[in-house]
Order: structure tokens, then C-alpha cells, then sequence
């Protein structure tokens, strides 16, 4: 069940990222989806991967990945705001393998190990409960499989960011390197790399086989 202040930022995310839907890509910029591409690039995606787009907004990580996972993978984005779904399909329509599913990353509605890869991009800050989160991140996540947070800013310039936004957007922050670690081990998972530069941001993080 629920907690009120679950429900209370659900709500404001819902109501907040579908109002930006459709400025979205405009406002994120085409130097977002050049640094992504470079991000996504060197995961070394492979054709008939299942992956997971968490927090996927308009589109972009999808639109990325799904050829590289193409012929017979699948790319299912999920994200809390039926307006960016909506926005993404302007965007992901040509791609077969693309699959729509409004969601929260606490209450997946996915099988257990059920992707090769769980993407979260530019999203993390977001999730009400990290520790709850990483741990359903975990649970769809396949034997082997990966998961991944990636943003195409550093740690410190996202949690600025978010700062400036004031209100409950404020609350919203990336997590230091330690805590990290803590969450991700705490699920069952191990970093196999952390990167937090001038230009990006990306853990890879491993479950066990």
C-alpha cells in the first residue's frame, strides 16, 4: 500500500512531466540525445535483448537502443506520465519492437527477471524511495542482467538543478557514490562502474547469475 507522501509525489510528477510533455525535447536540448547516444553506445547492446526504459519520458533512450536490440529484442518503456508516453510514440512509431506502459518504478507491473537490461535515464532523482526502488529495479532485472543510471550531466549540476526548481522538485537528488553502492548491494546487485564527470553521469550495476 501506499504511503501519503508516496502518493503526494507520484501525483506531482504525474502532473508536473505531463505538463512539460510537449516542450520536453526542446527544452532537454539535441546535445542531450548526442551525449545519450555516446552513454547508451557503449553498453554494447545486442540484438534480442529485453530491455526496460524506466522513467522514459519522450522517447530518446528508446529510440536509441531499439536498433541496436532489433531483430527480435524489445524495448518497453515505462514512466508515470500518460502525456510522455503519448508524445513518445510521435517519436518511437517506427520501431516494432517499442511497447507503452504507464507505470511506477515501486509497483512494476513486469515478471520477475524479466530483462536483459533496466535503464534508468535521467530519472533516479525522481524515485520516492530509492532503496524500494533499486530493489524492484532488481527483481526484473534476468541472472546476469544489468541496470543502468545514466544522465548527460554531473552529479552536482543535476542536484543544482533540481535545487532550482524549488518546491518538491527540490527534494528530488542523485544520490553520493557510497549511498550507491549501499543501495544497489542492498538489492543483490554489484557496481561495476560509476562514472560522474563534467559531462555525465552513468553506473553499471550487475545481479548475480
Amino acid at each position: 500500500m501506499e504511503t501519503p507522501s508516496e502518493t503526494s509525489i507520484e501525483q506531482h510528477n504525474r502532473t508536473f512531466f505531463d505538463s512539460m510533455a510537449e516542450t520536453w525535447d526542446e527544452h532537454m536540448g539535441p546535445e542531450h540525445a548526442e551525449k545519450l547516444a555516446d552513454i547508451l553506445g557503449g553498453l554494447c547492446l545486442e540484438s534480442g535483448e529485453c530491455v526496460l526504459d524506466v522513467g522514459a519520458g519522450t522517447g530518446v533512450a528508446a529510440a536509441l537502443i531499439a536498433p541496436w536490440v532489433e531483430p527480435g529484442g524489445r524495448v518497453i518503456m515505462l514512466d508515470v506520465a500518460l502525456q510522455m508516453l503519448v508524445q513518445a510514440q510521435t517519436q518511437c512509431g517506427e520501431f516494432d519492437g517499442i511497447h507503452y506502459v504507464q507505470g511506477n518504478a515501486l509497483r512494476m507491473p513486469f515478471a520477475s527477471q524479466a530483462f536483459n537490461r533496466v535503464i534508468c535515464n535521467s530519472v533516479f532523482p525522481h524515485f520516492s524511495d530509492h532503496q524500494a526502488t533499486v530493489d524492484e529495479l532488481a527483481r526484473v532485472t534476468a541472472p546476469a542482467g544489468e541496470c543502468v543510471v545514466c544522465h548527460t550531466s554531473s552529479r552536482d549540476e543535476i542536484n543544482a538543478f533540481h535545487k532550482s526548481l524549488g518546491g518538491m522538485m527540490a527534494e528530488g537528488e542523485l544520490p553520493d557514490r557510497t549511498t550507491m553502492e549501499k543501495l544497489f548491494h542492498a538489492a543483490g546487485m554489484t557496481i561495476a562502474a560509476l562514472e560522474d564527470s563534467s559531462d555525465h553521469y552513468l553506473l553499471r550495476a550487475v545481479k548475480a547469475r
